[in-house]
């Protein structure tokens, strides 16, 4: 009977403790001073290059995910790769790591979004982006 209580005991507590592992990450501080969901992965599509900061990317998918390391916000672009139409995966290295900032949503992200501009060489520029379940949006 002690063993069966034990047994139940401790599956609680590992449901519990997997429950709040499982939630996303929450940073809080001085830009707006909000809660900023991040941890969440977005994809984008590109049809030709972009520049994202000082970083060419070329046309392509990539799964982009939003980073804080101290007081920086980073949103790292990482290449999907397909191997066959049932197996892909991200490369192993960040393709970009770019600096941006945050502005607050009035609601979460429903969609990955990207809004792309043209800077005074021509080129096609990442301006914005939303990433589904987020509550902030990232700034170029």
């Amino acid at each position: 009977m002690r063993t069966r209580i034990t047994s139940i005991v401790t599956s609680i507590m590992l449901t519990f403790l997997l429950g709040i592992l499982s939630l996303p990450a929450v940073a809080q501080h001085g830009e707006h001073g909000d809660n900023i969901l991040i941890g969440k992965k977005g994809e984008v599509t590109f049809n030709s290059a972009v520049r994202a900061g000082a970083v060419s990317l070329s046309a392509g998918r990539y799964q982009v995910q939003h980073v804080v390391e101290g007081l920086d916000h980073f949103i790292v672009f990482n290449k999907i790769v397909s191997g066959s139409a049932y197996h892909t995966g991200v490369s192993g290295k960040d393709a970009a790591r770019v600096k941006c900032r945050t502005e607050p949503l009035t609601e979460k992200a429903k969609y990955d979004e990207i809004r792309l501009g043209v800077n005074s060489a021509g080129e096609k520029t990442v301006e914005e982006i939303l990433i589904k379940g987020e509550n902030v949006k990232h700034l170029f």
